[in-house]
């Protein structure tokens, strides 16, 4: 599914208050508000949450802090555009 898509969909939730943390957090991604999406994922542990916390890492050029994120939710670090992980975890979050 293509970013429009997904940021519609993000979109309808986010207007019927249904999202969850990590839509949300890549909601707040998608708006530029890197800060917002940080303190969401920032104290959880899951697998998804790290690796959108990696993700907010690597799009601020902090390599080694993203490498660390991708550790702890078990995955090398993903080698694709900005663009396309942000898809590849919309997708996820889905």
């Amino acid at each position: 599914m293509n970013s429009a898509k997904l940021i519609e969909i993000l979109s309808e939730k986010k207007s019927s208050h249904s999202l969850n943390i990590h839509q949300e957090a890549l909601w707040h991604i998608h708006e530029d508000s890197w800060e917002k999406a940080h303190n969401l994922v920032q104290d959880e542990s899951d697998s998804l949450s790290c690796l959108i916390h990696a993700y907010l890492h690597k799009l601020e050029g902090d390599t080694w802090n993203a490498n660390y994120w991708y550790s702890r939710a078990d995955s090398p670090p993903l080698q694709m555009s900005n663009k396309e992980e942000w898809e590849y975890l919309a997708n996820k979050a889905l």
